[in-house]
């Protein structure tokens, strides 16, 4: 086209140029004709141009409309189509379903023809705004909605033209179908509903995930877990169940822990056996020098002295093991519930080692040198006179709580006496006694009390625990029971809670997790032969407290005993006062004191 022009003119323009020296000198006037013609080629070439150029234009702007018409019809085609299909075949063939409310036909409807134009503009018919009411599910069906304002809505979406704003309602259709989808998986419209706060003017809608999350839930796993050894000793006077308790609180109460629980025999050097350090522990607490200077007028005796070379024992006993679990491993926080690791700990921290923190929870009830360490930050002690001597022995302000001794969360639970008795066959008519025998001899010996006590007339219900002595629990279900008592003899049971909620007496050593134990569920005790030092001390306690009986031998046990079955009111102002010293949230109060430091 245009290049076409130009190369025509300039073809003209050589050939007038080759003719001229043939014609000679042409004269002014041819050549301003010549010119002129020039430009009125040049003039007509350029309108070409200008109506290709025009017309190709044109061909592109027809182009778009039909290709956005095409897409509207297509659109309006597939949502006309995906609500016949939710609509019965009745309706689709009956033509008086067709129209707007109050619009002739049967029914106040009239048939209404969908009209594209080629502006895309189209009438839009009644199933494209909304079904009738009547077809409208219940579930989706706005509650308490005046009539006719669902129509004002959607006659929005248009304007005055026929043109289809739609946004409004493309939105609404999104959310109905998002919010269906999250009630079949059983959660509320907006994830976790009881994160957000209700807007202003707008009722929040009362659902929430199952099992429901709140904001104190997930605060824990927003920062990082707290690594925390609870380190117990099993040396038969309760610290290793202190220190399983005090897991199980920390387990219940934060999430966010990695929590680790040994026993310090298990970290012992391999020259120490575990049976020859507990041996040198029970003969320790059986001294009174370690509880402090005896009134006696005389000079103590060796037996009644300190070792000399106790603490190069304390400290030598333990290495790399320790060192890996409670240093090196780098917990957060070591929880130790008995004192013997804590002179190998001073000796890491003079070399050098950077130390945990480390919290001590007192598994004794009397306090004695061994439980203070400059290395220990905070001490959680069952007692006020525990609390007196540590900070008289240099405790900073602030680092010693009173909680008593910690006990297991399932002795704050409640228990069902009924279903207990009658799940294990107990007598209504009778007292219910319960035997923990651990420490009190061999099984002959344990077998020949409860014969005796058996035999004495009395109706009662014994319950013997034997923990881990299989052959006592054998050589006691063999026993005959007379008639109006029932023998029942467990092993190691996770129950002791239900069997203690039960009782009306604990018969058993004098131990301080024990004692706690008891105390928790309102029991009173009878103590079997205390052992002088720590027992004979916690012995004392109880007695004056008026919660518990003493036996120092057998003859006294049965006696005492025999005269309590018989002697129902006896036992039951026994009962009474135990009920009074009940301490049932010491657990719980254990637990959020110690949160506080562990975090």
């Amino acid at each position: 086209g245009g290049g076409g022009g130009d190369a025509g003119r300039e073809r003209r323009n050589d050939e007038r140029r080759r003719d001229e020296p043939r014609q000679g000198a042409p004269r002014d006037g041819a050549r301003e004709g010549r010119r002129d013609e020039g430009r009125r080629d040049d003039r007509r070439d350029g309108g070409r141009r200008d109506e290709r150029r025009g017309g190709g234009e044109g061909r592109r702007d027809e182009q778009r409309r039909d290709d956005r018409r095409d897409d509207e019809g297509r659109r309006d085609e597939g949502r006309r189509d995906g609500r016949d299909e939710r609509r019965p075949a009745a309706e689709l063939d009956d033509p008086s379903r067709g129209g707007f409310p109050g619009e002739g036909g049967e029914g106040g409807l009239r048939p209404v023809v969908r009209d594209v134009t080629r502006a895309g503009r189209h009438e839009p018919t009644p199933d494209e705004l909304m079904p009738p009411d009547e077809e409208t599910p219940k579930s989706e069906e706005p509650q308490d909605e005046p009539e006719g304002k669902s129509w004002e809505l959607l006659d929005d979406e248009f304007t005055p033209d026929g043109e289809e704003r739609g946004g409004r309602r493309r939105r609404r259709e999104r959310f109905e179908r998002g919010r269906r989808d999250v009630e079949e998986l059983g959660a509320g419209t907006s994830g976790i509903d009881v994160l957000e706060q209700p807007r202003e003017g707008v009722e929040r809608r009362r659902r929430s995930v199952e099992p429901g999350l709140t904001l104190r839930d997930l605060m824990p796993f927003l920062r990082p877990p707290r690594h925390v050894v609870v380190c117990g000793a099993g040396t038969g006077a309760g610290h290793a169940r202190i220190a399983h308790a005090l897991a199980e609180l920390l387990k219940a109460a934060e999430r966010n822990l990695l929590l680790r629980e040994v026993d310090c025999l298990d970290l012992l050097s391999p020259e120490y056996r575990p049976g020859y350090v507990r041996a040198v522990l029970e003969e320790l607490a059986r001294r009174p020098a370690l509880y402090g200077a005896p009134f006696e007028t005389g000079s103590p005796s060796a037996a009644d002295r300190l070792p000399e070379d106790l603490d190069p024992f304390l400290g030598e006993i333990f290495a790399d093991k320790l060192r890996q679990t409670l240093i090196d491993k780098r917990p957060d926080v070591v929880v130790l519930t008995h004192w013997l690791p804590l002179r190998r700990l001073e000796a890491e921290a003079a070399h050098g080692a950077t130390l945990p923190k480390i919290v001590v929870v007192a598994g004794d009830v009397d306090y004695h040198p061994l439980w203070w360490s400059p290395v220990v930050k905070s001490w959680f002690v069952p007692n006020a006179d525990f609390e007196r001597r540590l900070a008289e022995a240099g405790a900073p302000p602030g680092s010693v709580h009173v909680v008593g001794t910690p006990v297991s969360p399932s002795f704050s639970e409640e228990v069902d006496r009924e279903a207990v008795r009658r799940a294990e066959g107990l007598r209504r008519d009778a007292p219910t006694v319960l035997f923990r025998p651990g420490g009190v001899g061999a099984n002959d010996r344990v077998a020949h009390l409860v014969r005796r006590l058996l035999a004495g007339g009395a109706p009662v219900n014994l319950l013997v625990v034997a923990g881990k002595n299989d052959r006592l629990v054998e050589e006691l279900s063999a026993l005959e029971t007379p008639e109006g008592s029932v023998l029942k003899a467990y092993g190691f049971t996770e129950k002791i809670h239900e069997l203690m909620a039960v009782s009306d007496l604990l018969v058993t050593r004098a131990a301080p997790h024990t004692a706690a134990e008891a105390a928790s569920v309102g029991l009173p005790l009878l103590l079997l032969r205390p052992t002088p030092g720590a027992e004979e001390r916690l012995a004392d306690r109880l007695l004056a407290s008026g919660v518990a009986l003493v036996a120092r031998d057998d003859e006294q046990f049965l006696s005492e005993l025999g005269d309590l079955l018989k002697n129902r009111r006896r036992l039951g102002a026994l009962r009474d006062r135990a009920r009074q010293a009940e301490r049932p949230d010491s657990a719980q109060r254990t637990a959020e004191k110690l949160l506080k430091v562990v975090r």
